[in-house]
Order: structure tokens, then sequence, then C-alpha cells
């Protein structure tokens, strides 16, 4: 599936270039964080990629796909590549 791993970039796309739109990644980033500011939104992305680099995943199988021109967090596919391989 596609990877959702910024939520905390995927919460400020969304509510700057999807204002219409629902935001689950906003309620997450107010869920965890408490709050809704840029440093809010940073705190929860290195939470994230905190906890996955201390993962284990040597029996884990990915299935990543991904956008060419993905707008809401562009840069999780590289990142997931460059750590799981």
């Amino acid at each position: 599936g596609k990877p959702l791993a910024n939520l905390g970039t995927i919460a400020s796309r969304g509510r700057l270039d999807a204002p219409g739109v629902s935001n689950l990644a906003f309620d997450c980033l107010i869920h965890h964080t408490g709050g809704t500011s840029s440093q809010d939104m940073t705190e929860l992305d290195q939470r994230f990629w905190k906890i996955f680099k201390q993962a284990n995943f040597s029996k884990t199988t990915f299935g990543l796909s991904y956008m060419k021109d993905e707008e809401m967090d562009p840069q999780a596919y590289e990142q997931l590549v460059s750590y799981l391989c």
C-alpha cells in the first residue's frame, strides 16, 4: 500500500493543499502531540522514524507503492527504501 510515514508532513500539506478535504493525518497530529504547530508536525514525523529505525524487520516483507508525483508526502517512499535496503 501507499506508505504513510510522515503524518506531520501529510497534516501540514493537507491543511495547505486540500483545506476542504477531511484530513485524518491532522486528527492524528492533534491526538498524538496535542497541538497543530509546525513543531508538532515535525515531532510527529520524528516520532515515527525513531520507532521505525529501532524495529527489527528481518522477517517482514514490505509491499510498497507510490505515485510518481506524490504531493502529500513526497519523501516517504525514498526514506522507507533507504532504511529497509
